[in-house]
């Protein structure tokens, strides 16, 4: 037995690699991933919003065809150092997508490279994702449905020229571009959202 530590270092296919995961030094590279900032407004309650808009900060929301809210959410997820998390509630039922995402501004550092992609994400919507952007859709995974917070994953290899880096959740379809049938109440809730290099999801850093 390694531990999650002992399998990422195992998992190192180069010396710097290794380095890059026990050096000092920034890990994660979402901004506010534990969604504990708000200095745009306070969301603790439930408020309508428009897409395209920044709300929390460094989190940009999108939607189509679906009237949601957003809201800063206290959140306890069983031995999980977790305090916020940021939810998306359809306030209507129609044909759409509701989601967050968060753009990485020095993308260009990751090109060619292996990231990985984690956080907690709790819906009722198997339609529920976490997704990778880097000028194409990339390591989509899903959350069950089951209303219950989940870890959900993801490892890609970024493209040599990627045109951006994007990080996304919501209720969109599998193809990540198109639209799927929303009811109203159906929700997603994140936390924890983070990006490293490598191929192991390693514990939380804000």
């Amino acid at each position: 037995p390694t531990g999650i530590a002992g399998e990422a270092m195992l998992r190192a296919e180069t010396p710097q690699e290794q380095f890059n995961l026990i050096g000092a030094g920034r890990r994660n590279w979402i901004i506010n991933g534990d969604f504990q900032v708000s200095q745009r407004g306070d969301y603790s309650s439930a408020t309508s919003w428009n897409s395209g808009n920044y709300y929390m900060d460094r989190w940009n929301l999108i939607k189509g065809g679906v009237s949601a809210t957003l809201q800063q959410t206290s959140v306890s997820i069983p031995q999980v150092a977790a305090q916020y998390g940021q939810k998306l509630v359809a306030t209507s039922t129609a044909t759409g997508y509701m989601a967050g995402q968060q753009k990485i501004e020095d993308y260009a550092l990751f090109s060619g490279q292996t990231i990985t992609v984690s956080a907690w994400v709790k819906s009722n919507r198997s339609n529920a994702v976490l997704i990778v952007f880097d000028g194409s859709w990339k390591g989509v995974v899903n959350h069950s449905g089951s209303g219950s917070w989940e870890k959900l994953e993801t490892t890609v290899t970024v493209s040599s020229s990627p045109s951006e880096l994007r990080v996304r959740f919501g209720l969109v379809d599998n193809a990540q571009i198109g639209n799927l049938s929303i009811t109203t109440n159906d929700y997603i809730e994140v936390a924890n959202v983070q990006l490293e290099l490598g191929k192991v999801a390693t514990p939380f850093e804000h």
